[in-house]
């Protein structure tokens, strides 16, 4: 995006957007929102690792920096707490880390936590993903960060299957489900979405990648990829052609990620227990994992994070 469009998105579209989500929330639960988030912000600092003395330990990855820490922390912190093995996190900056945060980062979780700065992901993407093979996919995670939760996390070393987390979740019980896929990781892994949600129409994904058929609701809150079935080549053609044919979407990693997973073998955790936009609406939480997207912002920032201070 040119300096002119910034200014632009800044001075026009981001308070017509504010606006928007203010009228469809409702002021009152907006007000609500906004002051339990900066109190979960204040509540994450006083957040630290948890550890066991079982020998089994298990990795995660995570794509935050300074606007989303906090919420990475909240969910580390409680994937930790629930799931009775020594959880490390693999935290990949999404460009804005400087000193005063990895400080922060590693003052909070000493011993379970890996900090990549950006530009050692730089060179893993200019050893990979050379820009001029790979031109698009390399401009496309500039102007989409979400994009480098594909590109920044499987440049990394090692051909293993990686599970990256969303940090906008919470975990409540222990998640026998996905910690079973860390122990013997088959095929790929993912939550179940509430909608068909790619951004992009099925035909088009069908076409590209020759599947008969794309995951059924596929979300990427959970999202256990094999590092070595990642075919770049394809993949920046999926990318390029998504974009000329039906544009720019918020939901293209995705559908990128649907379209990764429609040839090889893959699996959905429970939906009933890992739950994609959920409802709290009871002093105890039955499900294991939160995902807090959309209309659920609210269960998220007023009722869902004080539940670890109510223990």
């Amino acid at each position: 995006m040119s300096i002119a469009g910034k200014i632009f998105y800044k001075l026009y579209h981001q308070p017509i957007q504010v606006v928007r989500s203010t009228l469809k929330t409702g002021l009152r639960r907006t007000v609500h929102i906004n002051a339990g988030r900066k109190q979960m912000m204040q509540a994450a600092m006083d957040l630290n690792e948890v550890c066991y003395s079982d020998d089994i330990t298990h990795r995660v990855y995570f794509l935050t920096g300074k606007k989303y820490w906090f919420q990475t922390a909240f969910c580390l912190y409680s994937l930790q707490l629930n799931a009775g093995v020594n959880i490390h996190a693999t935290i990949l900056d999404d460009g804005s880390f400087d000193d005063e945060l990895e400080r922060k980062v590693k003052r909070q979780f000493p011993t379970t936590v890996d900090i990549v700065r950006n530009s050692e992901l730089v060179n893993y993407l200019d050893e990979k993903l050379p820009v001029t093979q790979f031109p698009v996919l390399r401009q496309r995670r500039i102007d989409y960060p979400h994009l480098r939760k594909l590109t920044d996390v499987h440049v990394l070393p090692g051909a293993e299957p990686k599970l990256v987390l969303d940090s906008d979740m919470l975990f409540f019980q222990q998640p026998h489900e996905m910690l079973n896929w860390l122990q013997n990781p088959k095929g790929f892994l993912f939550m179940r979405d509430v909608t068909q949600s790619y951004g992009y129409t099925l035909d088009l994904m069908k076409q590209l990648t020759g599947a008969a058929a794309m995951p059924d609701r596929l979300n990427v809150g959970v999202a256990g990829v094999v590092s070595s079935c990642i075919d770049w080549p394809k993949l920046e053609f999926w990318t390029e052609e998504l974009l000329r044919r039906e544009g720019s979407s918020y939901l293209q990693e995705q559908a990128l990620t649907a379209m990764l997973a429609a040839n090889v073998p893959y699996k959905f955790l429970n939906e009933a227990d890992y739950k994609v936009c959920p409802s709290i609406n009871s002093t105890t939480i039955p499900e294991i994992l939160h995902h807090y997207v959309a209309d659920s912002k609210y269960d998220y920032f007023v009722k869902g994070w004080p539940f670890f201070f109510s223990k």
